[in-house]
């Protein structure tokens, strides 16, 4: 990366001195706190920029900013002040890694993966430069009077700064000058503006669903504190489904849906039972409509590596291919956007928040919903990770594809439920997840493999008999590449839960 100190952008560098200028003291009194010296104004200067992130602040949980001024992104690390700089001409709503070109493209990739970047700040800096003046009329200190004006989601701030520049020759002024500042009540900064700013805002940053719950808590409400979390996560995203933002929008809603019918089948023995009965069947038939799309963008997120896997020569054989899988996908888009924006889809989602703010107790049942939520969660997990042992226990190399499928699914479900009690098991959990986290990344693999061999397959049996020959190698040798890492991992399938049995059963004691 550059040198942050060559940046036009002045207070990227971390190692910059600010001081907060608390609301009640204007420039007048700092002037006349430092009247030993003579102040003469020497520039003014306005300069917009936005601050760039993903929905759920990835760059931000990183220590690194994309900062756009102009025409001009800068890619900042946070701790160093360093950054890359890179023109676009083009203005658009929403930028992705692809948009950019060298270490830029490759960071934001890294960085960002599928998810979109957009302005998540709006930032207006207003900059008055004085310098001081001592009296042999020399200049000892430069000073900049800096207004932050910060625009985020919701809300506008306004912040003011006096940044003292320290010059050769005059470190004593400079000592002399920040003590009358911190006599003010000014405080220094810790980081840069820009870490200032990104502390102002109200970005969701990204982290792993983690929800804290008491072990004395009453299981209905525990239960209940855990959906309503998981509401808040589904209607956090619902709007960038509809606007297609980028894919990461549909699969966090769908993860949180799953999580959610997890915790209505988990937990039905605290839940008023018809109301459990009726969004079960109801987010069942949601998560369905949504799986299409879904398996779709899986397809086209996975391009790049459909083309590595083959020959170079090969490679422009899979453009029909995926000029298929964009309209296909463009019209399932609309289907679920017109159901996402339906007046049935309001209903839903409404009913459930309604749901999840009601009084739940019963009085046929007070006992058991009262019941602390730690014995709950004891028998849920110890019942759960038994049957998924006993099942575990009879998958062989010939187990049908639709059986592993099954153990999939339960070993997602409890992963689910151990997430959901975490907090009431601080030092299993960690490893316990884990472990089910590794184990389900390889079914998950298993399970992707095979739904691409098929779609593959069937896409080449619709193709017209005049298709070309490029086409048709492209597809049939991405087929035979599927196939045989497929093949691979389904023959490691009795050593990997072999492994994943013998340690989670060490590592789990509830």
């Amino acid at each position: 990366m550059n040198n942050a100190g060559k940046n036009p952008i002045l207070f990227l560098s971390p190692k910059e001195r600010y001081y907060i200028i608390p609301a009640h003291i204007s420039q007048h009194q700092i002037a006349t706190a430092l009247s030993a010296y003579k102040l003469e104004r020497l520039s003014y200067t306005s300069r917009p920029f936005d601050i760039y992130d993903t929905f759920d602040g990835r760059l931000a949980a990183a220590h690194t900013a994309l900062l756009k001024m102009e025409n001009v992104f800068y890619f900042i690390d946070r701790k160093s002040g360093s950054y890359l700089e890179a023109s676009k001409d083009l203005s658009q709503q929403y930028y992705y890694w692809q948009d950019f070109s060298g270490r830029l493209h490759a960071m934001l990739q890294r960085k960002a993966a599928s998810r979109a970047l957009y302005a998540q700040l709006e930032i207006q800096v207003k900059r008055s430069t004085m310098r001081l003046v001592n009296d042999d009329d020399k200049t000892v200190q430069i000073c900049h009077f800096i207004r932050l004006v910060i625009a985020g989601r919701s809300k506008k701030r306004t912040i003011k700064l006096i940044h003292a520049v320290p010059l050769k020759g005059y470190s004593d002024d400079l000592r002399w000058v920040e003590v009358q500042l911190r006599a003010m009540g000014m405080n220094e900064i810790q980081g840069s503006l820009v870490d200032l700013c990104l502390d102002e805002s109200e970005l969701r940053l990204h982290k792993k669903f983690k929800p804290t719950l008491n072990q004395n808590q009453a299981s209905w409400k525990a239960a209940q504190t855990l959906l309503q979390i998981l509401n808040g996560t589904m209607q956090a995203h619902r709007e960038g489904v509809v606007k297609d933002i980028d894919t990461e929008f549909l699969h966090d809603f769908r993860v949180a849906l799953r999580r959610t019918r997890t915790a209505l089948d988990q937990l039905e023995c605290v839940l008023p039972q018809s109301e459990a009965v009726h969004f079960k069947a109801e987010f069942k038939s949601l998560q369905r409509a949504t799986n299409r799309l879904r398996d779709l963008d899986v397809h086209l997120l996975n391009r790049s590596a459909y083309e590595e896997a083959l020959p170079t020569s090969l490679r422009s054989g899979l453009v029909r291919f995926f000029q298929a899988l964009s309209k296909s996908r463009h019209q399932e888009f609309d289907r679920v956007r017109r159901l996402f924006d339906s007046a049935e889809f309001d209903a839903l989602m409404e009913q459930w928040a309604i749901f999840l703010c009601a009084d739940w107790q019963r009085q046929e049942s007070l006992t058991l919903q009262n019941a602390p939520i730690k014995a709950l969660s004891d028998q849920l997990l110890n019942d759960g990770l038994s049957e998924i042992l006993i099942e575990a226990a009879k998958i062989t190399t010939d187990t049908p594809g639709k059986q592993i499928h099954k153990i999939r699914i339960r070993c997602k479900n409890f992963r689910y439920t151990c997430e959901f009690f975490h907090s009431l098991y601080p030092d299993e959990m960690k490893k316990v997840i884990s472990q089910f986290k590794e184990l389900q990344d390889y079914l998950g693999r298993l399970h992707d493999l095979s739904i691409q061999q098929k779609r593959i397959i069937k896409f080449m049996r619709k193709l017209q008999p005049d298709a070309d020959n490029q086409t048709i190698a492209a597809l049939g040798g991405l087929v035979v590449v599927l196939t045989r890492e497929f093949e691979k991992l389904r023959c490691q399938i009795r050593s990997r839960f072999d492994t994943f049995s013998r340690h989670v059963s060490s590592s789990f004691h509830v």
